[in-house]
C-alpha cells in the first residue's frame, strides 16, 4: 500500500473531518481530555496547540471565556484544515507549520498541547519535545496524546485516506519515559481502552457507550498502553 504524507491525508478528509467525529463514542473521548485540561487550567493564559485541526480546542474553549491576558496559537501541517480553522474562528491565531520547526514557536507559553494523535504524525518528536521545553514557562504544562500500537489494530480515516496510509509513530508509556527529556510526566492515561473497539455503526449507541464508558474510566490509568491514546500530562520544573 502506497504512503503519504500527514498533510495529504489531513487535506482529504478536511471538510468533513468535524463530520467524521461527531458521535457519542468522540463526544466521551472529548469529555475524558477537557476534564483533564480543565483539572490544571491547561485553557488558561498563553496556549500553543500542535496539530490543532479545524480548531477544536477553541470549540471547547471559546477564547472569549479565557482568562485574560492570553493568546491562543493554532499550528496545523494541513492546508486546508488551517482554513477550516481561520473560518471557524476569524479572530483566532492559526498558521500551517510542521511542529518540528522552530519557526512555529512563541517563547513564554503557559502550555503547549497536542491532542488526538497529532503528535503521532510528527517524525521528529524530540526535536518538539526539545522545542516545547525551551519555549514554555517554568512550571508549564505539556498535554500531548500520540497513538499506541493497539490503535493500529482499530485505524481511523485519517490513516487510511483514499486507499492510501499516512505515516505515524506509535507509542507505549515506556517509549515516552525514555523520551521525555527534562520534563517531569505527571501523570499517563490511556483512553479509549474498549470504546474504541465498538463497531462504526455503534459510536452513537447509548446503551453500549454508556456501558463501556465507566469501565474505560476505571482502566485508563489501569492498562494505559491499551488504550487507542496515551494522554501525558507533564510540566517543565527547570
Amino acid at each position: 500500500m502506497p504512503l503519504i504524507d500527514p498533510s495529504q491525508a489531513y487535506n482529504n478528509i478536511a471538510d468533513k473531518y468535524d463530520r467524521i467525529y461527531n458521535n457519542l463514542k468522540c463526544d466521551i473521548e472529548n469529555s475524558f481530555v477537557k476534564k483533564i485540561i480543565t483539572k490544571h487550567s491547561i485553557e488558561k493564559g498563553n496556549i500553543l496547540d500542535l496539530g490543532c485541526g479545524t480548531g477544536n480546542f477553541l470549540d471547547w474553549f471559546p477564547e472569549k471565556s479565557m482568562q485574560e491576558p492570553h493568546t491562543f496559537f493554532g499550528v496545523d501541517i494541513s492546508k486546508k484544515m488551517i482554513e477550516l480553522a481561520e473560518n471557524k474562528f476569524p479572530q483566532s491565531n492559526f498558521k500551517v507549520g510542521d511542529m518540528a520547526d522552530s519557526k512555529i514557536y512563541q517563547s513564554d507559553m503557559d502550555s503547549i498541547v497536542s491532542l488526538f494523535g497529532s503528535f503521532s504524525y510528527c517524525l521528529k518528536p524530540e526535536k518538539v519535545i526539545e522545542l516545547s521545553y525551551k519555549n514554555l514557562k517554568k512550571n508549564g504544562n505539556f498535554l500531548i496524546m500520540p497513538l499506541t500500537p493497539k490503535w493500529a489494530y482499530f485505524q481511523s480515516k485519517v490513516s487510511f485516506s483514499n486507499g492510501v496510509a499516512s505515516t505515524q509513530l506509535l507509542y507505549t508509556d515506556h517509549i515516552i519515559k525514555k523520551i521525555m527529556n527534562g520534563f517531569t510526566i505527571n501523570k499517563i492515561y490511556g483512553f479509549p481502552v474498549l470504546l474504541d473497539m465498538i463497531a462504526k455503526k455503534n459510536h452513537d449507541s447509548k446503551f453500549i457507550c454508556n456501558i463501556l464508558k465507566p469501565i474505560d474510566n476505571f482502566l485508563s490509568t489501569r492498562l494505559t498502553n491499551l488504550g487507542a491514546y496515551l494522554i501525558i500530562h507533564a510540566t517543565k520544573k527547570d
